[in-house]
């Protein structure tokens, strides 16, 4: 997930005042895609809060692996 997580942090806007705009000019592809990466995130930090006993992958399961 850290290399898609990268991909993205160096396209989204820094300003985030600038970030609905940007997002409204994004092709849908690349919305989902977005979308993707950061529910990905999300669900690892729930796994990793409520599973004490593993370890969390650092990418989701099934995703190719850099």
């Amino acid at each position: 997930m850290g290399q898609h997580s990268r991909r993205w942090s160096y396209q989204i806007p820094g300003n985030p005042g600038d970030l609905w705009e940007w997002l409204l000019e994004q092709p849908p592809d690349h919305l989902a895609d977005l979308l993707a990466v950061v529910v990905a995130a999300n669900i690892n930090g729930v796994e990793a809060k409520h599973d004490h006993s593993a370890t969390v992958s650092p990418m989701p399961i099934g995703w190719p692996q850099p």
